[in-house]
């Protein structure tokens, strides 16, 4: 009976002890569900403009966490990228650099205390970006969420350009058609 009592109170202080430790945990503070009502409120601008908004990742970051995505893009479409921090964040630094370059296309490095920053630009080449995020200042571990928007769409699918699809995104490959009048590597004749 005594060893019965005596295992329930270990049980009990060692629960105890594990409630208490995840109750303090950094992530614990982090608000992602926050951070993504502030993205999609941002996102909601550039919807009435007829961007097309998807979500990208949402996270926990810190300071002087950096992280980089990849983003396909297409000549001559508007591109839209939105990231929001929870009240936590206090200043996010987002820039888009061309991936074959590595020039900087844009950049939003405003020193506002509000964890929001966005970039728009329209993309000069078929191929993808870089899109860097930067936590340059935190108060604690943050939550956030990243959004991608694209305005227009691509008038006549070619080799070499992305399409959406369900899931996701993919290259479009030999079967594409080609933009008439183009020539094959340095010969006169027509691409068929």
């Amino acid at each position: 009976m005594k060893s019965l009592l005596k295992a329930s109170k270990s049980l009990v202080l060692a629960l105890s002890a594990g409630g208490l430790l995840t109750a303090f945990a950094p992530h614990a503070r982090a608000d992602v569900a926050e951070a993504s009502d502030r993205a999609y409120q941002m996102a909601m601008k550039y919807s009435g403009m007829g961007y097309y908004m998807t979500p990208s990742k949402e996270g926990h970051g810190g300071f002087g966490v950096t992280y980089e995505f990849e983003v396909p893009v297409n000549r001559g479409l508007d591109y839209v990228f939105v990231l929001a921090g929870d009240h936590y964040a206090e200043e996010v630094e987002v820039w888009v650099e061309a991936e074959e370059t590595g020039n900087t296309i844009v950049k939003d490095t405003r020193r506002v205390r509000n964890g929001l920053a966005g970039v728009r630009w329209r993309s000069d080449y078929n191929g993808t970006v870089n899109v860097v995020v930067h936590f340059a200042r935190v108060t604690d571990r943050c939550g956030w969420c990243a959004l991608v928007g694209r305005r227009g769409t691509v008038a006549a699918p070619y080799e070499g350009t992305y399409s959406t699809v369900p899931g996701g995104t993919e290259k479009l490959g030999g079967n594409a058609p080609t933009p008439s009048g183009t020539t094959t590597r340095g010969t006169d004749e027509p691409v068929k």
